[in-house]
């Protein structure tokens, strides 16, 4: 049994003891909080920092559908409340509103994409890379982005570079284990392909 299903074991107990809850309930609670953490090594990870566990946690909630997120919301909160009785981290997890103000983010990028589309980047990579792998660039002007596993650099100017790097960090410099374009800014998860094709449809 991994420390995950042991915590988990735990965190049910404490549903149905301290908080109440009818066995579906904590059994729904339990198994969206197992999708949620993964691993062992996740559930480190993000408990250890409650910054990233908030990133995280707002690129697991836009990726939700409205049907569960509200129940998946609830989940983590209550786990969270758990976590801290236990003598863990005291982590406070409130989502910023999206709507009008995720739909903006995705308009500021919009013209970012153009441009690296204009330099035949391929979109299908960007999901892989992060802000470490950014460089300036030999060529004036421009910066770079090495992809490791294809030991290739591509060339965009570097006045995009700082753009992108200002959006995915939500007006500050990106952190260099922060994705390239992230789900949405200071976001921890990577923007899949096939999102960034669609913002360039959209907008």
């Amino acid at each position: 049994m991994g420390t995950n299903d042991v915590a988990l074991i735990r965190f049910r107990q404490w549903l149905e003891g301290t908080e109440s809850l009818a066995f579906s309930s904590s059994s729904q609670y339990v198994s969206y909080v197992r999708s949620f953490l993964l691993n062992s090594q996740t559930a480190r990870s993000l408990l250890s920092d409650p910054e990233r566990f908030r990133r995280y946690a707002w690129d697991y909630d836009a990726q939700l559908s409205p049907k569960v997120r509200s129940a998946v919301r609830a989940a983590l909160r209550h786990f969270l409340r758990f976590i801290g009785s236990s003598g863990g981290p005291k982590i406070v997890l409130d989502y910023p509103e999206k709507g009008r103000e995720f739909r903006a983010a995705s308009s500021d990028l919009r013209p970012l994409l153009e441009v690296l589309r204009s330099r035949k980047i391929p979109f299908a990579r960007i999901p892989h890379w992060h802000w470490k792998d950014a460089r300036s660039g030999p060529i004036d002007g421009d910066g770079y982005i090495h992809d490791t596993a294809l030991r290739m650099a591509y060339h965009f100017p570097f006045i995009t570079m700082q753009a992108l790097c200002g959006w995915a960090g939500g007006g500050e410099r990106a952190l260099s284990e922060q994705p390239f374009i992230p789900f949405q800014p200071k976001g921890m998860t990577p923007m899949p392909a096939a999102r960034l094709h669609t913002i360039l449809r959209k907008h």
